[in-house]
C-alpha cells in the first residue's frame, strides 16, 4: 500500500497526544479565518477560550497549557496571519442578529404568498439581484 496513504506513527501520536485531533485543528483553522475574513479577527486569548469550548467536552480534559495560543499560531503560521478587524456599517450591525433575520424571513414569506387579502407573488416575476437593488446577469456589456 502506497505511504502516503497510511496514518503516519506522527499523525497517531499526535491525535493521542493533542487536545484537538488534525481534522479538529483544520476545522478551527477554517473557522478563524472566515471570522477575520468578515471582520473579526481572533487573538491568541478567544482562540484559546474557543479551543478550551471544543476540548472540554473530552472525557479527560484538564486544561490548556500556559503557551498553547501561541502554540496553536506557530503551528499554523502558514495560514494564520496578523490582521486588523474593519468597520461594519451600522446598517449591517443592525441586521446580524437572529431576531431580525427571522422577521425579514417571515415578512419575505407573507409578502410572497400574499397576506391579508393582497395577492400572492408568482414565482416568474421573483428574480435575483444584488445588494444594490441590481439584476445580476441582466443587461448588455
Amino acid at each position: 500500500m502506497i505511504r502516503s496513504v497510511l496514518p503516519s506513527q506522527a499523525d497517531a501520536n499526535f491525535d493521542k497526544n493533542s487536545w484537538l485531533s488534525r481534522k479538529e485543528e483544520k476545522a478551527l483553522v477554517k473557522f478563524v479565518l472566515a471570522c477575520a475574513d468578515q471582520g473579526f479577527p481572533w487573538d491568541v486569548s478567544r482562540l484559546e477560550e474557543n479551543d478550551v469550548c471544543l476540548a472540554k467536552y473530552r472525557d479527560d480534559f484538564p486544561g490548556l497549557g500556559q503557551n498553547w495560543g501561541d502554540w496553536f499560531v506557530g503551528r499554523h503560521q502558514g495560514k494564520l496571519k496578523p490582521c486588523w478587524s474593519h468597520a461594519l456599517d451600522h446598517q449591517r450591525a443592525r441586521a446580524a442578529n437572529p431576531v431580525t433575520k427571522k422577521e425579514y424571513f417571515t415578512l419575505l414569506t407573507k409578502a410572497i404568498e400574499g397576506e391579508e387579502g393582497k395577492e400572492p407573488i408568482p414565482a416568474e416575476l421573483i428574480y435575483g439581484v444584488d445588494e444594490t437593488g441590481i439584476q445580476c446577469g441582466v443587461g448588455q456589456k
